[in-house]
């Protein structure tokens, strides 16, 4: 049984947790058994999944109250459900114990959340360890997506170290496409001898979007440099704050909201400079990932938690987390030297390929999964 924590037609970074639905769907086909997907919401169902043998239900699995577990119970019982794969769900829970008394044999979680985590003292540590040692109210196993959250769920969630596993995050390499020219300069009306810096994500202020629209001023209003634009695709709870944010700037046309695309890809590719400024990813954020494989000089923040797939310097820049002039300087930077801008994008796509390429995560991702199914 596979969990969707967001509604069918959700989009975004979900794209990569179908994927390993859909390869644990291929692992039970060639075990001869059925795979169901449990959405809290079903609409549109995404492509890869209506190709998929996968059977998709309509059952909202956070829905904890008495009618809500007593349904999820009986669908567990009737549809002799034998493992459970989880999205960035808890390593421990009460109801863990309910699953396997009504026949669920495996728990596996797969940790993709964000940020860092406290490490527990004395005590605290101690009975952390303890009760994360006792088998039915615990999952069987935590996948993480880097090495940096396995050591958080190592030293912050006090997990046995032989129930955590790292699959990391990957993509299918993008490339840059020359045929593209200056489609996004064309999309947007930007002059085509500009400099276009783009980001892509939720609308919140966890992303970090208002730090680049703090940025965006500093570069347009007060260095004054004339060939810089700021390329944002995407929506969310804090959208509108957002834009009287940059409105309050004076930015018009030189920060962009384009909204919701599916040409993101493309508008990437044809852009040149990628930046990521959340407060807190997985190290491998995918889209930091699909910035570097689209040949963006790519920057991020000194974050732990966010910079581990940039080599400062070598495939892309890293600047001081939160601080607007270290990061308005490395935006300056790549846009003032095509050499190093070049540098930077064809030691970023080389890195993606070779080590964060999509198949590499489903090889590492399949034989943690046999372990369990």
């Amino acid at each position: 049984m596979l969990v969707a924590n967001w509604k069918s037609d959700v989009g975004y970074a979900w794209w990569l947790m179908e994927n390993f639905w859909v390869q644990i769907s291929l692992l039970a086909d060639s075990a001869d058994k059925n795979c169901y997907l449990l959405y809290p919401s079903l609409s549109k169902i995404p492509d890869s999944i209506a190709s998929s043998s996968i059977s998709c239900k309509e059952l909202d699995f956070n829905d904890t109250s008495i009618s809500g577990n007593l349904y999820l119970l009986r669908f567990i019982r009737s549809n002799n459900i034998g493992c459970i794969y989880l999205t960035d769900k808890h390593y421990f829970s009460a109801r863990y114990l309910l699953f396997r008394l009504f026949g669920v044999k495996k728990i596996i979680v797969h940790d993709h959340s964000p940020g860092e985590r406290h490490v527990p003292m004395f005590a605290k540590e101690k009975l952390k360890r303890i009760r994360n040692s006792l088998p039915v109210i615990t999952a069987d196993a935590m996948i993480a997506v880097t090495n940096y959250v396995r050591k958080r769920h190592l030293y912050s969630s006090c997990i046995p170290s032989s129930k955590i596993h790292v699959a990391q995050n990957g993509i299918r390499p993008i490339g840059r496409n020359p045929k593209l020219g200056h489609y996004s300069h064309t999309e947007f009306n930007i002059p085509t001898d500009a400099k276009i810096v783009f980001t892509s994500g939720r609308a919140s202020t966890y992303k970090g979007i208002d730090f680049i629209i703090e940025c965006a001023n500093v570069i347009i209003n007060v260095r004054k440099l004339e060939n810089i634009y700021f390329l944002y695709c995407g929506d969310g709870p804090d959208i509108d704050a957002f834009k009287a944010l940059s409105d309050s700037y004076g930015l018009g046309k030189r920060f962009i909201y384009a909204g919701v695309r599916n040409d993101v890809r493309e508008l990437a590719q044809s852009c040149h400079i990628g930046i990521q400024a959340s407060s807190g990813e997985v190290g491998y954020s995918l889209s930091i990932l699909e910035y570097m494989s689209a040949g963006l000089a790519t920057l991020v923040s000194d974050n732990p938690s966010v910079c581990a797939s940039i080599s400062d310097g070598v495939d892309g820049l890293v600047f001081k987390e939160k601080n607007v002039i270290s990061a308005c300087d490395a935006i300056e930077k790549v846009a003032s030297d095509v050499d190093l801008c070049e540098k930077l994008s064809l030691k970023a796509q080389k890195t993606v390929t070779s080590t964060y390429n999509l198949d590499i995560t489903n090889s590492s991702f399949i034989s943690i999964m046999k372990m369990y199914i």
